[in-house]
């Protein structure tokens, strides 16, 4: 119990620095980048950089089965499992980068505007090819040793503000921004796989012909967690294209420069939160039911705690931060503000209790519930933008956290406990 709390809160540590030197980054670097673009431009990059994002699904839920199968197998002794898991993975990982590369770039080609094709073609292929690279970083989690993953995220982070830099001192095309953003991706992911494959011979495939039964496995269990996450993400990931189709480029500046600080708050949230899954695993696997309620009662205290101070200081301090972050104005007044907090306290009322039910692989609750969030989600997006702008996108999001998911996932959790057989350990 004492190892694995030492992990868990070493890995969120680890993942405050990174996301601290990150949010640093984004301060520095994305005033400068709106300068030499201006408005418009900016706007176009942001859409297109925007569909990084989609990292954390385009996998199709590879990453999160890696983070459960690879952790219990561990936790179980089982010792040929984590091998052939994650060979299992890396291979559905370079099928699923084959076939979203292709059907991305037929996509993009069909409906992207003439001068932005090119932009999108680069984050299609940006995406696609970091698929089985990406791997790594939820392996490194499995193996309960998240520090490695904030590693490897502020080697990404470095290498963007390095690319930007260089971009602003010398080029105004934002296809060169573009390709700044998906290189620094690709680069730091391949170099995470290398020490991992070379530092952890234990993971390392032995032939490329994975088990069917693990193949299997892995992308029942994958394809599980890919709706959960793409149903999560598509309740705030459009923001910045609705926006930008609903209320126009300027908006879409606006709703980017929202977001991203919306997101570097929940992103610093999700780090002190993700060790947890792979932790809850293996105490799930080992019957240590004690230590997971504690974890569960501890780690939403915690998060939401930090929401709400983060949040607080978004109300308070955000016109003078911004004023000093964008030397500019661009329109987001107190009432903003306030939703943006609003947004980020919501979103971390229901991390925890999610991924408990994510390494308990209670999975098929889920995904209605956050079907019925995100449907709601959206309709509202539509019915509110018009009306109240980037702020009506927002709260949209943020309504249905609380009222939808919160009450769903605290219900289920104790359906589960209540279920237990009182003679197991788990």
């Amino acid at each position: 119990m004492g190892e694995r709390n030492r992990r868990v809160a070493l890995a969120a540590a680890a993942g405050v620095a990174q996301r601290s030197v990150a949010i640093v980054g984004t301060f520095l670097m994305f005033p400068q980048v709106l300068h030499v673009l201006g408005t418009n431009q900016f706007g176009v990059w942001g859409a297109a950089t925007s569909l990084s994002m989609l990292v954390a699904i385009a996998d199709f839920g590879v990453g999160s089965a890696i983070m459960t199968l690879v952790a219990h197998a561990i936790a179980s002794d089982e010792r040929d499992k984590p091998r052939e898991y994650f060979t299992a993975a890396l291979v559905m990982a370079c099928i699923i980068s084959v076939v979203l590369g292709g059907a991305g770039a037929l996509t993009a080609i069909a409906i992207a505007p003439g001068p932005t094709l090119p932009l999108y073609l680069m984050a299609v292929a940006g995406v696609a090819i970091n698929v089985p690279l990406g791997s790594a970083q939820s392996a490194w989690l499995a193996l309960q040793r998240g520090w490695m993953s904030a590693v490897w995220d502020l080697v990404q982070t470095s290498f963007l503000i390095a690319g930007l830099a260089i971009a602003i001192h010398t080029t105004t095309d934002v296809r060169v921004y573009v390709a700044v953003v998906y290189a620094a991706l690709l680069s730091s992911s391949a170099i995470n796989m290398t020490v991992l494959l070379i530092s952890h011979p234990e993971l390392r495939p032995t032939a490329w012909m994975a088990p069917i039964e693990q193949l299997k496995t892995v992308m029942g269990t994958g394809f599980r967690y890919f709706i959960l996450a793409m149903l999560d993400a598509l309740s705030y990931m459009l923001d910045n294209v609705i926006a930008l189709q609903l209320l126009g480029a300027a908006a879409s500046a606006k709703m980017l420069i929202t977001q991203r600080i919306c997101i570097a708050a929940t992103g610093l949230l999700m780090v002190v939160a993700q060790p947890l899954w792979p932790a809850f695993v293996d105490a799930a696997a080992r019957g240590d039911r004690l230590w997971i309620f504690r974890a569960l009662v501890r780690g939403s205290l915690l998060v939401t705690s930090a929401a709400i101070t983060g949040s607080s200081i978004i109300v308070l301090f955000g016109p003078t931060l911004l004023r000093l972050w964008l030397r500019t104005n661009i329109g987001i007044d107190q009432s903003m503000l306030w939703v943006m907090a609003i947004w980020i306290v919501s979103f971390s009322l229901v991390r925890v209790q999610i991924l408990l039910l994510n390494a308990l692989r209670i999975t098929h609750f889920q995904i209605l519930i956050f079907s019925i969030a995100t449907f709601i989600s959206l309709s509202l997006k539509f019915i509110l933008a018009p009306r109240f702008g980037i702020a009506g996108i927002l709260f949209a999001t943020a309504a249905t956290f609380p009222v939808v998911v919160l009450p769903a996932m605290l219900w289920r959790i104790a359906r589960w406990r209540k279920n237990l057989d009182p003679s197991s350990n788990v």
